[in-house]
């Protein structure tokens, strides 16, 4: 088994191989041919430089803490007193919405009941949440999924960035703050 150095070297390696073969590949080309071929490439590597900082020995913590886009939902996990939850052994999906989501962090009672509404248990990818019309919250309210362009959950948030892995679970990102129901108060974790 590799550690998480090895994984990132191999990862480079194969990354290295593929754009050595595609620039190899494209230096008899001329005009627009050549132009897509290198948009691709970029957009490519901007993808795998932003996927390869999460390491999958981290958890759904770990990657909160650390993404800047979560810095509102790291708050809001930390007035609700939710870290050990998101450090434990799960498997949990995290419905994170991205920071200027939320507006207001400071309600302890309020944060705790936000953010296990963003929470499910088990592992989910975004293609399982597609084929399911209805998901049960910690929270124990239930959480609608559409296939509808990608992902619509309640009718109105959006996956911004998908199938994030971690050690004891799975993150999709979301544009938006899903609105628990007033009715349902935050169970006892313990």
């Amino acid at each position: 088994m590799l550690d998480s150095n090895q994984q990132q070297h191999h990862k480079f390696k194969v990354f290295y191989m593929q754009v050595k073969s595609f620039s190899t590949s494209t230096k008899n080309q001329s005009g627009w041919r050549h132009v897509v071929k290198v948009c691709i490439l970029v957009v490519i590597l901007l993808a795998v430089s932003q996927y390869s900082g999460y390491a999958q020995d981290g958890t759904l913590l770990d990657v909160i803490a650390t993404d800047k886009r979560l810095g509102q939902l790291h708050d809001a996990v930390r007035a609700g007193g939710l870290e050990g939850l998101l450090q434990g052994p799960g498997p949990y999906t995290v419905l994170a919405p991205v920071s200027g989501a939320f507006s207001d962090t400071s309600n302890a009672g309020a944060m705790r009941v936000t953010v296990l509404h963003h929470i499910l248990l088990g592992e989910h990818t975004n293609n399982d949440l597609k084929l399911e019309e209805t998901r049960q919250s910690l929270l124990g309210a239930d959480v609608q999924f559409a296939s509808e362009k990608g992902v619509l959950i309640d009718g109105r948030a959006r996956m911004v960035a998908i199938n994030i892995p971690t050690s004891n679970g799975m993150l999709h990102m979301i544009h938006l703050v899903l609105v628990p129901p007033d009715d349902v108060a935050a169970p006892s974790l313990e």
